[in-house]
């Protein structure tokens, strides 16, 4: 038995969140309250993963596709070998969605991310400039590769972020199509309403960011704790998140571009 059929696998900051929340409207599809589970890289031995797989997916009604979304998914190098370990888990017929952005777009917001939720404190240039991971996630073939060669290129989705928000019903009902679901049954998307918005973060710092991200949280707590409830939690324990208004200089926009590019195919129209 196949404790998931599907995963959303990036990119981080490509309009996963409210991919997720939209295709959660679909009665024929099940996707846990909570997103980015990061199973796959966050636990060290298969009986593990699969129980946890087994917990965060047990509200699921029989007949419905279990999936989940975590952008970790995605990260090479840190993250390596998580296609192969989803493979050996839940055999070839699972099916992949990867949603991508303009990849520097990608990079700054992804930038913003960390900085309004406290993991970041340098300054944008600074980071950009320094850290890989702002252009390596964005080198989205690479990323997507290992996926491609674990369950074939059938398997696997890619979609433009753009394309997703310029008509974000007609796309997650191709998502659903993808999954196996009849997409006529997933009602029309509320384009105005989008998810995971940093005016909404809280900064996540020092053992308050230890306990949030620790596997007593992560796998034995989170996943039985309804949204509204950690929503309210996080407001006690932690500081509004601080905002960024610094703008990239043209600079390090060009050497995050020559990182990027260096070894990325756009998305193909598909």
């Amino acid at each position: 038995m196949s404790y998931c059929e599907f995963l959303i696998v990036g990119a981080m900051k490509a309009g996963t969140t409210t991919l997720y929340r939209d295709i959660q409207e679909h009665p024929d599809l099940f996707l846990p309250e909570q997103k980015e589970p990061e199973i796959l890289c966050n636990l060290s031995n298969d009986k593990d993963r699969l129980q946890a797989y087994k917990r965060l997916m047990q509200p699921a009604k029989a007949g419905q596709f279990r999936g989940e979304a975590s952008t970790a998914y995605t990260k090479l190098p840190d993250y390596p070998e998580v296609a192969d370990i989803a493979l050996r888990l839940f055999g070839p017929n699972l099916k992949i969605i990867y949603l991508q952005r303009e990849p520097v777009a990608r990079a700054i917001s992804h930038y913003r991310h960390e900085f309004v939720g406290g993991v970041e404190s340098r300054d944008i240039d600074t980071a950009l400039a320094d850290s890989l991971c702002y252009a390596n996630y964005g080198r989205y073939d690479w990323q997507i590769d290992q996926w491609v060669k674990a369950f074939g290129e059938s398997a696997v989705l890619r979609l433009s972020f753009d394309d997703y928000i310029a008509n974000r019903t007609a796309v997650a009902r191709q998502v659903c199509a993808h999954i196996g679901v009849d997409p006529e049954l997933l009602p029309e998307v509320p384009d105005q309403e989008v998810h995971n918005s940093s005016s909404d973060k809280y900064a996540e710092t020092g053992m308050r960011r230890l306990f949030l991200h620790s596997k007593l949280f992560q796998v034995w707590l989170k996943p039985y704790i309804p949204l509204s409830v950690r929503l309210k939690f996080k407001k006690v324990i932690l500081n509004k998140a601080k905002k960024s208004e610094k703008i990239v200089t043209s600079s390090t926009e060009k050497l995050l571009r020559e990182r990027i590019y260096a070894n990325l195919n756009r998305v193909n129209d598909r």
